[in-house]
C-alpha cells in the first residue's frame, strides 16, 4: 500500500493530537503540523516507507529522543506511536522558522560573531547526543533550523549511529525493548551526505568487522566545522555536482570523482583522538 501524503490530515492520534495541516516530506516520512489538547503546535513524522531497514532507523530515532537530556537545541520529543494502519509517528515539538540552508540562500557570507554564536549552540545540542554515545551523522544545513528569534533546532535524527553501545546494551539486558541497535544497517552504506561527511564516513562502510568503524563523536564535529566554513567563507569547501537526473553509473562516476578530490585534499590524521573532551 502506497500511503497518500493526504491520508491522516484531520486524523486525531493517541494522546488528542489532530493532524492539521502536510508540511513536508523526506525519504522515508511525511511531516505534519498538528495540534496538541492543549492547543500547542506540534510536528509529526508519519512513516511511510516500512522497509525494514528504514522501520529500524525510525525506531532508532525515537528511542535516542526520549533518552536524550532537555535540550534547549535540539527538538523535543512528546510521543510516538503506530497508526491503525500499521504507521510508525513520531511526535515532536514544531520549529517555527527556516532552515540554516534557507537561511544561507538568503545570505551567502554570514559575520564571523553571528556564526559562531550558531556553531557554539548545535555545540550544545551535540553535547546531549555525544553524551549517550550517539552520533549524529548527518549534520547538513538542512538538518538545522533556526528560529524567528533566531535560536537553532538541530533535527532529523534518522542516521544515528550508536557508536559506543550504549543503547545496544540496553536493549540487550531487556531495559529498553527490540534489538533495533543490534542490527547492522551500514555494510555498504555511505551514511550522510557527502560534502559534509568526515573522511571515516567513506571508509566505514567497506568494512567486513563493525567494531573496527571510525566513525565516533568527533565525526559530527567535523561536519560542524564544514558548515561553519560554509557561513564565513560563503561557499562550500568541497563541493559534489552530479548530472542532473543522472543514470545509476553517471552518478557513481560522478561520486568517485567527488571521492577522489577530497582524498587528495586532506589526510583524516588531521582529525582529533575521539576520547579529547572538546
Amino acid at each position: 500500500m502506497t500511503l497518500d501524503k493526504n491520508h491522516y490530515i484531520g486524523a486525531v492520534l493517541a494522546g488528542g493530537y489532530k493532524i492539521e495541516r502536510f508540511v513536508g516530506s523526506g525519504a522515508f516520512a511525511y511531516v505534519y503540523y498538528a495540534k496538541a489538547p492543549t492547543g500547542q503546535g506540534c510536528a509529526v513524522k508519519i512513516q511511510y516507507n516500512l522497509a525494514q531497514d528504514a522501520r529500524i532507523r525510525f525506531s532508532r530515532e525515537v528511542k535516542v529522543l526520549r533518552e536524550i537530556p532537555p535540550n534547549d537545541y535540539l527538538v523535543r520529543y512528546f510521543s510516538d506511536g503506530e497508526t491503525p494502519e500499521g504507521y510508525p509517528y513520531l511526535i515532536m515539538e514544531f520549529v517555527d522558522g527556516m532552515t540554516l540552508k534557507d537561511a544561507l540562500k538568503r545570505r551567502r557570507v554570514w559575520p564571523v560573531q553571528e556564526s559562531c554564536d550558531l556553531i557554539l549552540q548545535l555545540c550544545d545540542a551535540f553535547g546531549g547526543l555525544h553524551q549517550l554515545g550517539v552520533v549524529h551523522r548527518d549534520v547538513k544545513p538542512d538538518n538545522i533550523m533556526l528560529t524567528r528569534s533566531h535560536q537553532v533546532k538541530l533535527m532529523d535524527l534518522g542516521l544515528i549511529k550508536d557508536a559506543q553501545g550504549l543503547f545496544k546494551l540496553l536493549e540487550s539486558e531487556d531495559i529498553m525493548r527490540g534489538r533495533d541497535f543490534a542490527e547492522n544497517l551500514d555494510k555498504g552504506v555511505l551514511a550522510g551526505t557527502p560534502e559534509y561527511m568526515a573522511p571515516e564516513q567513506f571508509s566505514d562502510p567497506s568494512l567486513n568487522d563493525e567494531s573496527l568503524a571510525k566513525t565516533d563523536t568527533w565525526t559530527d564535529v567535523y561536519s560542524l566545522g564544514l558548515i561553519f566554513y560554509e557561513m564565513v567563507a560563503g561557499r562550500k569547501l568541497f563541493v559534489f555536482n552530479p548530472p542532473a537526473n543522472a543514470s545509476q553509473n553517471e552518478f557513481a562516476k560522478a561520486l568517485l570523482a567527488f571521492l577522489t578530490m577530497r582524498t587528495q585534499q586532506r589526510d583524516e590524521e588531521i582529525l582529533p583522538p575521539p576520547n579529547v573532551p572538546y
